[in-house]
């Protein structure tokens, strides 16, 4: 399938004000426009006891102190777990450099990978799910490697060594192909702003690629003279997520999401009601103190003269005027989209190498079914990211209060 080669930037972060044709269903309502179907949600379907709910405790974990007490039994920079069609799991190990798996009681079983970059090695591993026949799509830092199930490598997606630069997958389809944001590295005009990222489909092999849109990035203050600028404190990014046949992009600024087909078309935009609160003295007095309270470079308490400039660094911090509607997005096997609630503790970064981030709060999430209705809200333990959610279970990475990674599985209940 070829794609329209961009579409406007209006069509992708634009809200629609004019509604026609409208159907009220109480708790939502639905209209057309611009070719498109509006959903306005009021409120959940699903409310109070008929709310889906998460179980206290995960009925399989996998890693840390529960399972053996070698070294194999450590997780160390999880990046993706996902289940196989016979119950098995997979886990992504960038520490290790390998896909672990596990039966359905979390028990190790076997590996695949190492450290490496020839077929099969990994130089730092990014992420791991399945694809269509339970493959294993499993991204490197500048290639895509697929494995069968039972952990033999099976050949090479897209690579850097084929390409000028290697896009990162976010958005995966069956077939192995997929959808990633290229960095527009133009010199931005001095000032306030948020930078344009092409919105891209990657072929399996990488050969070909389609630009069919554009995201808004975080809000930067740029110099005029260099392609990057300096953050804005709690400004976020267009969000992206997807699967077969569709994809959703998040408004960084606005309580909308817009679902896409896979030409770029809007064919349905979700609202939800306005939640938008100012950055406020709690916010900032965390900000700073987590911010002065981060180890060094070497690990160790940090030097004075580095505290220095961090303290002459936040003194010149300029903060979004308003926390974003939105924290993640994840669409689920059964097609529902899982939209995180934003939180200002997820601007506290765990420094290193590149990692899946956990906060140290709960998290809220609203489930929108494959209709643009708002059927519930979700809680989320603290310390927790989900990787993966399926018809009865959500699978994730955790961090106790000595920083061990787990993956925990829990029970998800549905009314």
């Amino acid at each position: 399938m070829r794609f329209q080669r961009e579409v406007p930037h209006t069509v992708l972060v634009a809200l629609v004000a004019v509604t026609l044709n409208g159907v009220t269903t109480g708790a939502q309502s639905a209209s057309d426009s611009a070719g498109a179907r509006i959903v306005e949600n009021a409120r959940p379907v699903l409310d109070g006891p008929r709310a889906w709910k998460v179980d206290a405790a995960p009925f399989v974990v996998i890693g840390g102190s529960t399972t053996e007490t070698d070294t194999l039994g450590e997780l160390n920079l999880v990046m993706g777990a996902t289940r196989l069609s016979d119950g098995r799991w997979a886990v992504g190990v960038q520490g290790s450099s390998t896909v672990r798996f596990y039966d359905a009681t979390g028990t190790m079983t076997g590996s695949a990978g190492r450290k490496g970059q020839g077929p099969g090695e990994f130089q730092q591993l990014m992420g791991t799910r399945t694809i269509r026949g339970d493959t294993l799509f499993v991204t490197d830092n500048g290639e895509v490697e697929l494995f069968t199930s039972d952990g033999k490598f099976a050949g090479q997606g897209a690579s850097e060594a084929r390409n000028l630069r290697f896009i990162f997958p976010t958005v995966i389809f069956s077939d192995g192909s997929y959808l990633g944001v290229k960095y527009d590295d133009r010199v931005p005009p001095a000032g306030r702003a948020r930078r344009r990222n092409p919105v891209v489909r990657v072929s399996r092999d990488g050969a070909a690629v389609d630009t069919i849109g554009a995201l808004e990035s975080a809000e930067e203050i740029f110099d005029g003279r260099l392609p990057f600028g300096r953050a804005v404190a709690f400004s976020q990014r267009s969000l992206l997520a997807g699967d077969d046949g569709r994809f959703f992009v998040a408004s960084p600024s606005q309580p909308e999401i817009v679902q896409f087909d896979l030409t770029g078309k809007a064919i349905r935009r979700i609202r939800f009601p306005e939640r938008k609160a100012a950055v406020g003295a709690e916010a900032i007095r965390a900000l700073r103190e987590w911010y002065l309270s981060a180890p060094g470079e070497n690990g160790q308490p940090m030097p004075p003269a580095m505290r220095a400039r961090r303290e002459q660094s936040l003194e010149r911090t300029v903060y979004a005027d308003a926390f974003p509607p939105f924290g993640q997005l994840l669409v689920d096997r059964s097609r529902n989209l899982w939209v995180q609630r934003f939180d200002y503790h997820s601007a506290f970064l765990t420094p290193g190498p590149v990692r899946t981030q956990t906060m140290s709060v709960a998290s809220t999430w609203d489930v929108v079914d494959p209709e643009g209705r708002w059927l519930c809200t979700v809680q989320l333990p603290a310390r927790f990211t989900p990787l993966e959610i399926g018809g009865d279970y959500i699978a994730g990475l955790a961090r106790d209060e000595d920083d061990v990674e787990q993956v925990r599985v829990y029970r998800l209940r549905k009314s």
